[in-house]
Parts: C-alpha cells; sequence; structure tokens
C-alpha cells in the first residue's frame, strides 16, 4: 500500500477532530508539516502546527518546530517565546536530556535559538555541568570565546574533574595557541592551580560575563529567593538521578499489580527523600519524578513534604492541582487552584497555570459560564496561552448552543 496522500491524511484528520480524538488529529495534522516545511511553505506550515497544538497542547516537540518555522519567517520575538516555552516544558516533564539531543539535531544551524534554550534551562536547573557545556558549545559557535570560557568553569565548580569540561577547555586553548594558557591547562589537570588562577591567565580579572548565562533570574519558576536554588552536592545530585533512572528502569521491566512493585517503590521514596531533604527543589522534582512515572500517590506524598511558608509551596500545589486533574479529582483539583489564585504571590507563572486548569475544570464540569470568565481573566494575563484560544472558542460554541436551546 502507498503513501497516503496529504489530502486524505487531512480528511481523516478532520474526522478524528470532529470524534472528539483530539491528540489523535493533532498526530495526523502534525504529520504532514515537515512536509511543507521542505516544500517552503512556512506560512501554511505554522497554521497546521498551530491547530496540531490546539489539540494537543503538550505536544512538546511540536514547541520546536513552531520556533523554528517562526524563525524562518523571521517572526523572532515570537521564536524566541516558543523556545522559553520548550525549555520550560523539557523541564516540567524531566525531559532535559531528550530535548537536550533533540534542538541539538533540529537547530544545528541556529545558535542563537539554541543559546536562548539553554539560558532558560540554566535558569532554572543548575547542579548540571552538561547544560552549561551546551551553552558553552554553542557561544563557542558564535565565535564568544570569552563568554564560553566563563560557562565552562561555571561547570567545573559543580564538577572539578568533569572530563567533558576539561576536554572542551582543552579544545578552545589549542585553538587559541597560546603557550600561556597551555601552562595554566596543565597546571590545572594536576591541581596545582586553582580555578579561579587559570580563569585569570585565560580570560584576565576582569568581570566578563555573558548576559543572561552566569547570573540568571529565577522569576520563571516562581521564586526571587536564590536560597532555594543552591544545589544539592554533587554526590547527593548524582545518587538521586540514579535512583530515579533505576526505579524507571525497573518499572518499565514489570508489568503492573505484581507484589514487588510497591516494596520496589517504598525503597525507592524512602532513599530518594533522605538524599533531597531540607531541599525543597529537589523535593518538587522528585514529584514530578513520581508524576511522570504515574505514581500518583507517591508524588502527593512528596509535594505534602513541602510547607506553606517555603517559596516552592506555589509550585508544588500547581503540580497536585495538575495530578488531581488528570485523576479526574476535578472539585478537589478545584479547590487547590483556586487557592493558589487567592494566594498574595506575585509568581505569574503558577497563577496562569491555575486559571488554565480552572477553565478546563469548569469545562469538563459543563460550567461554561463561568469558564468563559476565567478564560477572560487568563486572556487578560496572556491571551496565547497554551491552547487558550480554542478553548474560547470552545466555551463561545457552547454558550452559543445553550443559548439557542432555551430559545426554542
Amino acid at each position: 500500500m502507498g503513501l497516503l496522500s496529504p489530502k486524505v491524511v487531512l480528511e481523516e484528520a478532520r474526522e478524528l477532530e470532529s470524534q472528539g480524538k483530539n491528540k489523535e488529529a493533532s498526530r495526523k495534522y502534525a504529520s504532514l508539516i515537515s512536509a511543507l516545511i521542505k516544500r517552503e511553505k512556512d506560512s501554511e506550515a505554522l497554521i497546521l502546527i498551530d491547530k496540531a497544538l490546539s489539540l494537543s497542547p503538550d505536544s512538546t516537540r511540536l514547541l520546536l518546530t513552531r520556533a523554528l518555522t517562526l524563525l524562518k519567517v523571521k517572526r523572532i520575538p515570537e521564536a524566541e517565546i516558543e523556545i522559553d516555552k520548550f525549555a520550560l516544558a523539557a523541564i516540567r516533564q524531566g525531559r532535559v536530556t531528550q530535548y537536550i539531543d533533540l534542538i541539538e539535531v533540529k537547530a544545528q544551524e541556529k545558535p542563537n535559538l539554541r543559546k536562548k534554550f539553554y539560558e532558560k534551562i540554566l535558569s532554572i536547573e543548575r547542579t548540571r555541568p552538561d547544560i552549561f557545556l551546551g551553552l558553552a558549545q554553542v557561544l563557542r559557535q558564535m565565535g564568544k570565546v570569552i563568554q564560553a570560557y566563563e560557562i565552562i568553569f561555571a561547570a567545573l565548580k559543580i564538577d572539578r574533574r568533569g572530563e567533558q569540561a576539561l576536554k572542551l577547555l582543552k579544545e578552545m586553548i589549542a585553538e587559541q595557541g597560546s603557550e600561556s594558557a597551555q601552562v595554566a591547562y596543565d597546571n590545572l589537570i594536576i591541581e596545582k592551580w586553582s580555578l579561579d588562577k587559570v580563569r585569570a591567565e585565560l580570560i584576565g580579572n576582569s568581570e566578563i560575563h555573558s548576559p543572561n548565562s552566569l547570573e540568571i533570574s529565577e522569576h520563571s519558576i516562581g521564586t526571587n529567593n536564590r536560597s532555594v536554588l543552591s544545589p544539592l552536592n554533587e554526590e547527593s545530585v548524582g545518587s538521586l538521578k540514579s535512583l530515579i533512572q533505576e526505579l524507571e528502569e525497573q518499572l518499565g521491566e514489570r508489568p503492573p499489580g505484581i507484589e514487588t512493585l510497591s516494596g520496589l517503590v517504598t525503597e525507592f521514596k524512602e532513599k530518594a527523600l533522605q538524599l533531597v531533604k531540607g531541599d525543597s527543589k529537589s523535593v518538587l522534582d522528585l514529584a514530578i519524578a513520581f508524576k511522570e512515572m504515574g505514581l500518583a500517590v507517591q508524588a502527593k506524598e512528596a509535594i505534602s513534604g513541602i510547607e506553606s511558608s517555603n517559596n516552592k509551596y506555589l509550585a508544588a500545589q500547581c503540580l497536585l492541582g495538575e495530578i488531581e486533574f488528570e485523576q479526574e479529582s476535578y472539585f478537589s483539583s478545584l479547590d487547590i487552584f483556586q487557592k493558589v489564585l487567592r494566594s498574595e504571590s506575585n509568581d505569574d507563572e503558577c497563577k496562569k497555570d491555575a486559571l488554565y486548569h480552572v477553565v478546563r475544570i469548569y469545562i469538563e464540569l459543563q460550567d461554561f459560564k463561568k469558564a468563559a470568565e476565567f478564560a477572560d481573566k487568563l486572556s487578560e494575563m496572556d491571551s496565547a496561552y497554551r491552547n487558550l484560544p480554542s478553548l474560547r472558542n470552545e466555551i463561545s460554541t457552547r454558550l452559543e448552543s445553550l443559548s439557542k436551546f432555551k430559545l426554542r
């Protein structure tokens, strides 16, 4: 059987959409995008991307495709917004590594976009040397040598003996062709010189920083308190990641419901909570990991350890509300998100997330007037938030239908 024509695929997508099978319809629409981009039909591709995203707003890869397409048509500010969304989704879903691989392939010739991505990730996650090194490689590609050195040294402060950081540093020194720089590197390897001394030799004592790279704000995750982002020590970070990976692998090897599963999860939870004790950011990361593995009960237990006085509390409550929503506990979810909205916090991202879920909850509860009310509030903050435009169209259609029904 040959490949289906685009016309047939489009008809199938519309049919799935009419049946309310939004994710399947989204995939059908998305399957046509690459062909349009290859034929330089970028405007048409954007229409399909927007359509696919409106039906399945959690399709993170489409955010990258949209950013790249917007860049092609010179809509740079919009492309940067999309890459920010892509980076935040990578963190929220716990898929930073996978999406780093994806953007390095898809945006290989778009260093400015990759730079924006790494900077956004680093505004939240500052414990992983590989993310710093990704940014350093981009800066190197852009010819920003001094800034690349700065980022490499930031990575080495996390892991003094990091092989990849030292390898990149060696390569850049070789390109520089300076004997004094080589001497500095050799003294670093044998631990005769400190990092600060080597940095001074390579780039001088002047405080040269890469904009938005070394002193990155944390406002995007709802906190201005830098202490929350103080990383676990290197050993603990590595241990926690190993634990999560081990549990994911073992869950993948076992069918659900077997007797050993409960013990396995309990053992993991106890070990992990010991590692992250006192570090609210890592507790939240752990809760997200549990959620992504389908362990809602354990995710809720982790969240319960974040007290209301903690500046991660609001983000934790948003995650809890999302879990309740996914479990179709709509009234419980509504109560959580309404409390978030009543809080005095200035965390706009959490507030927008809460408003978005309240809109979806009222749609599920068939209260379209309330859904419209909260959709208007969200629109005042961000009219293009996720798939809000399509939700507002749906609400408007439903209200119109109800009005016609009453007139009969």
